[in-house]
């Protein structure tokens, strides 16, 4: 079995945990519309309390649903940020078995390679960056000098892994710094 087929074996997961976590995703934001529901009826009693007894009694409950609503935030960003990883590792992992290929195509004028390998068509109009003049795709980073002609950056372009700490400036706009 290839190197290829075992990628394959190893995405049979992805669909469905990519879609268990966004149903889970879309099950914690029905949770926090319904809290958010709460919210704004005891928003909606407080100014008609007359008890201040009554009054610290909804503004604890306010609290605790808010409290919720940011929990519920919490596990979404989690849950996004785990589907993410699950893609990007798979990405990453396909990227390295794309450029191990020794198979090399031809690309026509309004095309791109991505970064899996493929070829990819590009509008006419659509802007281009980087040292390589393409489209903006996968991780980028910004050059700082204001004045910089190009502005954005892949990270493998520029032989970056991941974002650079502080300010960054590009092998252009480095010289003049």
């Amino acid at each position: 079995m290839s190197t290829f087929d075992d990628f394959i074996e190893t995405l049979e997961h992805v669909p469905p945990e990519c879609e268990r976590n966004f149903t889970l995703i879309r099950e914690l934001d029905q949770r926090t519309c319904s809290k958010m529901d709460d919210v704004n009826k005891l928003f909606r009693a407080y100014p008609a309390e007359k008890k201040r007894s009554k009054r610290d009694e909804i503004r604890k409950k306010i609290n605790s649903c808010m409290d919720q609503v940011v929990s519920l935030a919490d596990n979404k960003i989690a849950l996004a940020l785990q589907t993410y990883e699950t893609v990007d590792k798979n990405i990453k992992y396909m990227s390295i078995l794309s450029s191990n290929s020794s198979t090399k195509t031809k690309l026509g004028e309004n095309e791109i390679i991505t970064p899996l390998g493929y070829s990819m068509p590009v509008a006419e109009d659509e802007p281009r960056f980087c040292l390589c003049q393409q489209v903006s795709y996968g991780d980028m980073v910004a050059c700082e000098n204001s004045e910089c002609h190009i502005e954005w950056f892949h990270y493998g372009c520029v032989g970056l892994k991941k974002a650079p700490k502080g300010k960054w400036y590009c092998p252009n706009c480095r010289p003049r710094r």
